[in-house]
Formats: C-alpha cells, sequence, structure tokens
C-alpha cells in the first residue's frame, strides 16, 4: 500500500466493502464475515500488509493463503472504490494501468493502455487478472 492515499476513497471503500461478498475467497460464511470485518478495520486503521495478513491469519486461513488474500483483495477493493469515485464525478472510461516490470505478467501486459467503460471496468482487477495483481484504473481524462 505504499504511496496509496486512502483518505479520499474512504467512503468508496466502505460502501464496497459492506456489498463485497467475498466470492473468490474459499471459506466458510463465517469467515467471509471476518474477512469484510478485517478489511474495513484495516483501511479505517492504516494497517500495512504485514499487519492485515496477520488479522486474517487469526481467522483461521494459513501464513501464506492470508498473504495472498491480504494482497490480492485490499487490491481489489482500492480499486473497486477508485471506479466508484471516478463513476460519482461522473467520468465515463478508465484505463488499465499495470505495474511494468520484470514482474509483470503477460495476462496485465496484454491488458495495459485498454480502455474500459467503468461498467465494464467492475470486477477486472483482479477478476480478470488473477490474484496478487499489482494493476490498477486511472481516469481517462
Amino acid at each position: 500500500w505504499a504511496g496509496f492515499e486512502f483518505a479520499p476513497l474512504r467512503a468508496f471503500i466502505t460502501e464496497f466493502l459492506t456489498r463485497h461478498k467475498f466470492e473468490d475467497v474459499s471459506a466458510s460464511a463465517r469467515k467471509k464475515k471476518g474477512l469484510r470485518n478485517v478489511f474495513i478495520e484495516a483501511f479505517e486503521n492504516g494497517m500495512n500488509l504485514p499487519q492485515l495478513a496477520a488479522e486474517i491469519e487469526s481467522l483461521g486461513f494459513d501464513e501464506n493463503r492470508a498473504d495472498q488474500i491480504a494482497r490480492t483483495e485490499s487490491i481489489r477493493i482500492s480499486n473497486e472504490a477508485k471506479l466508484l469515485n471516478a463513476e460519482s464525478q461522473d467520468h465515463k472510461k478508465v484505463i488499465f494501468t499495470a505495474t511494468t516490470d520484470n514482474r509483470t505478467c503477460e495476462i496485465c501486459e496484454g491488458l495495459n493502455g485498454k480502455e474500459y467503460t467503468i461498467g465494464r471496468a467492475k470486477g477486472v482487477i483482479p477478476g480478470k487478472t488473477h490474484s496478487n495483481c499489482r494493476c490498477t484504473w486511472r481516469v481517462k481524462p
């Protein structure tokens, strides 16, 4: 989460989390409810990823799975909040922006620079990319 400013997106993060069902996480309904509460607390209190992963681990996930959930779901939540924010400002399109370095995968490299309507962009990161995706959206001017 280094360098990411959550304060302007707080309301959109909360809005998304109230309806997010963690469908990509194989877990009981109880654990998924626990995840929602952990993520709300994490975003409200500025937890870092290791702290978030430790909280997720305390719900009964093993260490590696907790780390993966922390990374993947925090990217999903922040990107969905960015889309809600863009939508609230009447923006119509966003651009898929890959983190381009030696770890960039073929999926994200292929999507880099592609334009989406906000409606079509919802659920793409990480839904159509992969777990631990580091990509994001930027508003098309």
